[in-house]
Protein backbone atom coordinates (compact mmCIF):
# COMPACT_ATOMS: atom_id res chain seq x y z
CA UNK A 1 0.00 0.00 0.00
CA UNK A 2 1.11 3.57 -0.68
CA UNK A 3 -1.53 5.33 1.42
CA UNK A 4 -3.77 4.27 4.27
CA UNK A 5 -6.65 6.26 5.73
CA UNK A 6 -7.86 5.45 9.23
CA UNK A 7 -10.31 7.05 11.63
CA UNK A 8 -9.15 8.52 14.96
CA UNK A 9 -6.09 6.32 15.48
CA UNK A 10 -6.59 5.60 19.18
CA UNK A 11 -9.36 2.96 19.12
CA UNK A 12 -8.47 -0.72 19.52
CA UNK A 13 -8.40 -1.66 15.84
CA UNK A 14 -7.69 1.76 14.28
CA UNK A 15 -4.60 2.19 16.45
CA UNK A 16 -3.39 -1.26 15.34
CA UNK A 17 -3.75 -0.16 11.70
CA UNK A 18 -1.99 3.15 12.43
CA UNK A 19 0.95 1.40 14.18
CA UNK A 20 1.23 -1.18 11.39
CA UNK A 21 1.43 1.62 8.82
CA UNK A 22 4.17 3.31 10.86
CA UNK A 23 6.16 0.10 11.08
CA UNK A 24 5.87 -0.50 7.32
CA UNK A 25 6.73 3.14 6.50
CA UNK A 26 3.44 3.63 4.70
CA UNK A 27 1.86 7.09 4.83
CA UNK A 28 -1.17 6.95 7.10
CA UNK A 29 -3.73 9.75 7.07
CA UNK A 30 -5.71 9.91 10.31
CA UNK A 31 -9.22 11.25 9.83
CA UNK A 32 -11.06 13.13 12.57
CA UNK A 33 -13.82 15.66 13.04
CA UNK A 34 -12.90 19.23 12.14
CA UNK A 35 -13.56 22.48 13.96
CA UNK A 36 -17.25 22.31 13.05
CA UNK A 37 -19.80 19.76 11.86
CA UNK A 38 -19.13 21.04 8.34
CA UNK A 39 -15.46 20.02 8.35
CA UNK A 40 -13.28 16.94 8.66
CA UNK A 41 -9.55 16.81 9.31
CA UNK A 42 -6.65 14.71 8.05
CA UNK A 43 -3.31 14.37 9.83
CA UNK A 44 -0.43 12.74 7.97
CA UNK A 45 1.37 10.07 10.04
CA UNK A 46 0.12 11.33 13.38
CA UNK A 47 -3.13 11.70 15.28
CA UNK A 48 -4.73 14.94 16.40
CA UNK A 49 -3.62 13.97 19.92
CA UNK A 50 0.09 14.30 19.15
CA UNK A 51 1.15 17.04 21.63
CA UNK A 52 4.21 18.15 19.64
CA UNK A 53 2.43 18.21 16.28
CA UNK A 54 -0.64 19.91 17.74
CA UNK A 55 1.25 23.14 18.40
CA UNK A 56 3.02 22.91 15.03
CA UNK A 57 -0.32 22.55 13.23
CA UNK A 58 -1.85 25.43 15.19
CA UNK A 59 1.07 27.76 14.44
CA UNK A 60 1.04 26.80 10.76
CA UNK A 61 -2.66 27.61 10.43
CA UNK A 62 -2.16 30.90 12.30
CA UNK A 63 0.75 31.96 10.08
CA UNK A 64 -1.09 31.10 6.86
CA UNK A 65 -3.66 33.82 7.55
CA UNK A 66 -2.05 37.27 7.22
CA UNK A 67 -5.15 39.13 8.42
CA UNK A 68 -4.31 39.68 12.11
CA UNK A 69 -7.60 41.32 13.08
CA UNK A 70 -9.61 38.51 11.47
CA UNK A 71 -7.54 35.84 13.23
CA UNK A 72 -7.90 37.50 16.62
CA UNK A 73 -11.65 37.93 16.21
CA UNK A 74 -12.07 34.24 15.29
CA UNK A 75 -9.92 33.22 18.28
CA UNK A 76 -11.92 35.35 20.73
CA UNK A 77 -15.13 33.91 19.28
CA UNK A 78 -13.97 30.38 20.13
CA UNK A 79 -13.67 31.17 23.84
CA UNK A 80 -16.92 33.17 23.82
CA UNK A 81 -18.76 30.24 22.20
CA UNK A 82 -17.37 27.76 24.75
CA UNK A 83 -18.89 29.80 27.55
CA UNK A 84 -22.24 29.72 25.77
CA UNK A 85 -22.01 25.94 25.35
CA UNK A 86 -21.53 26.24 21.58
CA UNK A 87 -19.12 23.57 20.35
CA UNK A 88 -18.69 23.41 16.61
CA UNK A 89 -18.16 19.67 16.30
CA UNK A 90 -19.34 18.08 19.54
CA UNK A 91 -22.05 18.30 22.17
CA UNK A 92 -21.64 20.63 25.14
CA UNK A 93 -20.61 19.17 28.51
CA UNK A 94 -22.17 22.08 30.39
CA UNK A 95 -25.80 21.75 29.25
CA UNK A 96 -26.94 20.65 32.72
CA UNK A 97 -25.22 23.54 34.46
CA UNK A 98 -26.99 26.69 35.63
CA UNK A 99 -25.34 29.96 34.67
CA UNK A 100 -23.79 31.75 37.66
CA UNK A 101 -24.51 28.94 40.15
CA UNK A 102 -21.83 28.49 42.83
CA UNK A 103 -21.53 25.78 45.52
CA UNK A 104 -23.57 26.30 48.67
CA UNK A 105 -21.45 28.04 51.32
CA UNK A 106 -19.01 29.55 48.83
CA UNK A 107 -16.92 32.06 50.82
CA UNK A 108 -15.33 34.91 48.90
CA UNK A 109 -13.14 35.68 51.91
CA UNK A 110 -11.42 32.30 51.60
CA UNK A 111 -8.71 31.59 49.04
CA UNK A 112 -10.53 29.23 46.71
CA UNK A 113 -8.85 26.68 44.43
CA UNK A 114 -10.93 24.94 41.77
CA UNK A 115 -9.55 21.64 40.49
CA UNK A 116 -11.05 20.57 37.15
CA UNK A 117 -10.63 16.86 36.45
CA UNK A 118 -10.59 15.46 32.91
CA UNK A 119 -11.76 12.24 31.27
CA UNK A 120 -8.20 10.90 31.25
CA UNK A 121 -9.30 7.43 30.12
CA UNK A 122 -9.72 8.95 26.64
CA UNK A 123 -5.97 9.57 26.38
CA UNK A 124 -4.53 6.64 28.34
CA UNK A 125 -3.96 4.50 25.25
CA UNK A 126 -2.20 7.04 23.02
CA UNK A 127 1.48 6.81 24.01
CA UNK A 128 3.97 7.72 26.74
CA UNK A 129 3.93 11.40 25.74
CA UNK A 130 0.61 11.60 27.60
CA UNK A 131 1.96 10.04 30.79
CA UNK A 132 1.36 12.34 33.75
CA UNK A 133 4.76 13.67 34.91
CA UNK A 134 3.59 14.19 38.49
CA UNK A 135 0.97 11.61 39.47
CA UNK A 136 -0.11 8.07 38.57
CA UNK A 137 -3.80 8.99 38.62
CA UNK A 138 -6.02 12.03 38.96
CA UNK A 139 -7.11 10.69 42.33
CA UNK A 140 -3.48 10.91 43.49
CA UNK A 141 -3.32 14.50 42.27
CA UNK A 142 -6.47 15.50 44.15
CA UNK A 143 -5.25 13.80 47.34
CA UNK A 144 -1.91 15.60 47.06
CA UNK A 145 -3.51 19.04 46.66
CA UNK A 146 -5.94 18.24 49.49
CA UNK A 147 -2.99 17.52 51.81
CA UNK A 148 -1.41 20.85 50.84
CA UNK A 149 -4.59 22.80 51.64
CA UNK A 150 -4.80 21.08 55.04
CA UNK A 151 -1.37 22.44 56.07
CA UNK A 152 -1.20 25.28 58.62
CA UNK A 153 0.34 27.67 56.09
CA UNK A 154 -2.83 27.30 53.98
CA UNK A 155 -5.31 28.19 56.70
CA UNK A 156 -8.38 29.78 55.13
CA UNK A 157 -7.89 28.01 51.79
CA UNK A 158 -10.61 25.86 50.21
CA UNK A 159 -10.36 23.24 47.47
CA UNK A 160 -13.28 22.60 45.13
CA UNK A 161 -13.03 19.60 42.80
CA UNK A 162 -15.23 19.87 39.73
CA UNK A 163 -15.50 16.29 38.46
CA UNK A 164 -15.63 16.18 34.65
CA UNK A 165 -19.21 15.60 33.38
CA UNK A 166 -17.93 12.72 31.24
CA UNK A 167 -16.66 10.87 34.34
CA UNK A 168 -20.20 9.63 34.97
CA UNK A 169 -19.85 7.04 32.19
CA UNK A 170 -16.89 5.46 34.03
CA UNK A 171 -19.31 4.25 36.70
CA UNK A 172 -20.41 5.25 40.18
CA UNK A 173 -17.45 3.49 41.83
CA UNK A 174 -15.04 5.87 40.11
CA UNK A 175 -17.04 8.92 41.16
CA UNK A 176 -17.42 7.60 44.73
CA UNK A 177 -13.63 7.29 45.05
CA UNK A 178 -13.34 11.01 44.41
CA UNK A 179 -16.34 11.87 46.58
CA UNK A 180 -14.69 10.02 49.48
CA UNK A 181 -12.13 12.86 49.64
CA UNK A 182 -14.79 15.32 50.85
CA UNK A 183 -13.68 17.15 54.01
CA UNK A 184 -13.88 20.52 55.76
CA UNK A 185 -11.41 22.00 53.29
CA UNK A 186 -12.17 19.89 50.20
CA UNK A 187 -15.53 19.94 48.43
CA UNK A 188 -16.40 17.55 45.61
CA UNK A 189 -18.78 18.65 42.83
CA UNK A 190 -20.61 15.72 41.22
CA UNK A 191 -20.33 15.29 37.42
CA UNK A 192 -24.05 15.95 36.96
CA UNK A 193 -24.17 18.95 39.32
CA UNK A 194 -25.83 22.14 38.04
CA UNK A 195 -23.00 24.24 39.50
CA UNK A 196 -21.48 26.36 36.74
CA UNK A 197 -17.88 25.66 35.74
CA UNK A 198 -17.55 29.20 34.41
CA UNK A 199 -18.91 30.74 37.60
CA UNK A 200 -16.23 28.75 39.47
CA UNK A 201 -13.54 30.13 37.15
CA UNK A 202 -14.77 33.71 37.54
CA UNK A 203 -14.98 33.60 41.33
CA UNK A 204 -12.00 31.44 42.33
CA UNK A 205 -8.42 32.51 43.04
CA UNK A 206 -6.57 29.59 41.46
CA UNK A 207 -7.48 27.05 38.78
CA UNK A 208 -5.92 23.60 38.56
CA UNK A 209 -6.47 21.33 35.58
CA UNK A 210 -5.42 17.88 34.43
CA UNK A 211 -5.71 17.96 30.67
CA UNK A 212 -9.15 19.51 30.28
CA UNK A 213 -9.55 22.35 27.76
CA UNK A 214 -11.15 24.42 30.49
CA UNK A 215 -7.67 24.91 31.94
CA UNK A 216 -6.79 27.06 28.96
CA UNK A 217 -10.15 28.79 29.09
CA UNK A 218 -9.23 29.79 32.63
CA UNK A 219 -6.00 31.34 31.33
CA UNK A 220 -8.05 33.26 28.76
CA UNK A 221 -10.23 34.52 31.64
CA UNK A 222 -7.07 35.83 33.33
CA UNK A 223 -6.88 33.22 36.08
CA UNK A 224 -3.70 31.89 37.66
CA UNK A 225 -3.73 28.33 36.35
CA UNK A 226 -1.55 25.36 37.33
CA UNK A 227 -1.53 22.31 35.07
CA UNK A 228 -1.08 18.95 36.79
CA UNK A 229 -1.09 16.67 33.77
CA UNK A 230 -0.60 16.51 30.02
CA UNK A 231 -2.97 18.18 27.60
CA UNK A 232 -3.17 19.00 23.91
CA UNK A 233 -2.00 22.53 24.77
CA UNK A 234 0.78 21.36 27.14
CA UNK A 235 3.46 23.09 25.03
CA UNK A 236 1.54 26.36 24.77
CA UNK A 237 2.37 29.26 27.09
CA UNK A 238 -0.32 30.05 29.63
CA UNK A 239 -0.90 27.40 32.30
CA UNK A 240 2.02 26.87 34.68
CA UNK A 241 3.65 23.43 34.47
CA UNK A 242 5.49 22.62 37.74
CA UNK A 243 8.99 21.16 37.36
CA UNK A 244 8.06 18.57 40.00
CA UNK A 245 5.08 17.99 42.26
CA UNK A 246 6.98 19.29 45.29
CA UNK A 247 6.84 22.75 43.66
CA UNK A 248 3.03 22.91 43.74
CA UNK A 249 2.70 24.29 47.28
CA UNK A 250 5.19 27.08 46.52
CA UNK A 251 3.40 27.95 43.28
CA UNK A 252 0.16 28.33 45.23
CA UNK A 253 1.64 30.50 47.97
CA UNK A 254 3.57 32.70 45.55
CA UNK A 255 0.95 33.07 42.86
CA UNK A 256 1.34 36.07 40.60
CA UNK A 257 -0.68 37.61 37.80
CA UNK A 258 0.11 35.73 34.60
CA UNK A 259 -0.19 37.80 31.44
CA UNK A 260 -1.80 35.80 28.61
CA UNK A 261 0.54 35.18 25.67
CA UNK A 262 -0.17 35.11 21.93
CA UNK A 263 -0.49 31.32 22.28
CA UNK A 264 -4.02 31.79 23.62
CA UNK A 265 -5.16 33.34 20.35
CA UNK A 266 -3.23 30.78 18.28
CA UNK A 267 -5.05 27.97 20.10
CA UNK A 268 -8.46 29.65 19.84
CA UNK A 269 -8.00 30.33 16.13
CA UNK A 270 -6.96 26.75 15.42
CA UNK A 271 -9.84 25.24 17.37
CA UNK A 272 -12.28 27.44 15.45
CA UNK A 273 -10.93 26.87 11.93
CA UNK A 274 -9.01 23.60 11.47
CA UNK A 275 -10.17 21.01 8.98
CA UNK A 276 -11.36 20.69 5.39
CA UNK A 277 -14.88 21.64 4.31
CA UNK A 278 -17.07 18.75 3.13
CA UNK A 279 -17.83 18.68 -0.58
CA UNK A 280 -20.51 15.98 -0.81
CA UNK A 281 -21.48 15.41 2.82
CA UNK A 282 -23.98 17.67 4.57
CA UNK A 283 -24.13 17.37 8.37
CA UNK A 284 -27.42 17.59 10.27
CA UNK A 285 -25.57 17.49 13.60
CA UNK A 286 -22.31 16.05 14.92
CA UNK A 287 -23.36 12.40 14.43
CA UNK A 288 -25.55 12.30 11.32
CA UNK A 289 -26.01 13.78 7.89
CA UNK A 290 -26.43 12.99 4.21
CA UNK A 291 -23.98 12.08 1.44
CA UNK A 292 -25.18 13.44 -1.94
CA UNK A 293 -28.64 13.78 -0.36
CA UNK A 294 -28.63 10.10 0.65
CA UNK A 295 -29.05 9.29 4.34
CA UNK A 296 -26.61 6.44 4.97
CA UNK A 297 -27.77 6.08 8.59
CA UNK A 298 -31.21 4.74 7.67
CA UNK A 299 -31.65 1.20 8.96
CA UNK A 300 -35.16 0.52 7.65
CA UNK A 301 -35.15 -0.88 4.13
CA UNK A 302 -37.83 0.53 1.81
CA UNK A 303 -40.82 -1.82 1.51
CA UNK A 304 -41.06 -3.48 -1.92
CA UNK A 305 -44.39 -3.67 -3.80
CA UNK A 306 -46.55 -6.73 -3.00
CA UNK A 307 -46.12 -8.30 -6.48
CA UNK A 308 -42.35 -8.01 -6.24
CA UNK A 309 -42.29 -9.56 -2.76
CA UNK A 310 -44.57 -12.42 -3.94
CA UNK A 311 -42.34 -13.07 -6.96
CA UNK A 312 -39.22 -13.22 -4.75
CA UNK A 313 -40.93 -15.63 -2.37
CA UNK A 314 -42.10 -17.92 -5.17
CA UNK A 315 -38.62 -18.01 -6.65
CA UNK A 316 -37.22 -19.07 -3.25
CA UNK A 317 -39.84 -21.85 -2.95
CA UNK A 318 -39.22 -23.12 -6.49
CA UNK A 319 -35.48 -23.05 -5.94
Amino acid sequence: YQKIYVFNGRLTYTKAIFRAAQKCNVDCYVSERGSSINRYSLFKNHTIHNIEKFKENALQLWNENKNVLEKEEIAHQFFANRRKGILGSWHSMTDLQKEGLLPQGWDKLSTNIVFFTSSDDEFASIDDSWKNPYFETQLDAIQYVKQIVEQDSFKGWKLYVRVHPNAQRLGEDYVKQIQALESNTTHIIHPQSAISSYALIDECDVVMSVGSTIGYEAVYAGKYTIQLGKSLYYNFEGPINPNKKEDIAGLLLNKTIVMPSKDILVLGYFMNTYGIEYKYYKADNYISGTFKNCNLNLTDKPKLPFKTRLKIKLKKILR
